[in-house]
């Protein structure tokens, strides 16, 4: 356990050494290590963290992942926003196709949820995309991981 602590530690602190953006970002690196501790906690692993910007100064896009997902497993992605919980983060997978199959975001109540968790039914690539929302400023950090089910 402390080894996963520093290494939580280590990730936060490498995150804001190295990114001009990322230090305008303004996380909590506490925050992203209770994540990571919660994710663990629940008998998660870690795939990948993605940084949650915009792909240009001024422009409205963030940046798109593909993500290959494995039949069986249970999914979890914890968004995490520079306002708060996910305010202003919109992040949906879809198929290749481009049918969403999950989002944090309820178009129906406006409201944003801080964590996606799915049962993957089908081994093959999937899209992540976030997107803002009602936010000229967010940006953040998502954390996807997994745990075996079937």
């Amino acid at each position: 356990m402390k080894i996963f602590l520093f290494l939580c530690s280590m990730f936060a602190f490498t995150f804001f050494a190295t990114s001009d953006a990322a230090a305008q970002c303004n996380l909590d690196s506490m925050a992203q290590v209770k994540i990571l501790q919660k994710l663990n906690q629940d008998g998660y692993r870690l795939s990948k963290s993605y940084r949650v910007q915009r792909t240009c100064r001024g422009c409205n896009n963030f940046r798109n992942y593909t993500v290959i997902m494995t039949k069986g497993n249970t999914y979890t992605l914890r968004i995490l926003s520079s306002e708060g919980e996910a305010k202003g983060i919109i992040a949906n997978f879809k198929e290749l196709a481009g049918e969403v199959i999950a989002s944090n975001y309820d178009a129906g109540t406006n409201k944003f949820y801080t964590t996606i968790t799915f049962q993957c039914n089908k081994t093959a690539p999937y899209y992540l995309n976030f997107l803002p929302k009602n936010s000229k400023s967010s940006c953040g950090m998502a954390f996807l991981a997994f745990k075996r089910t079937k």
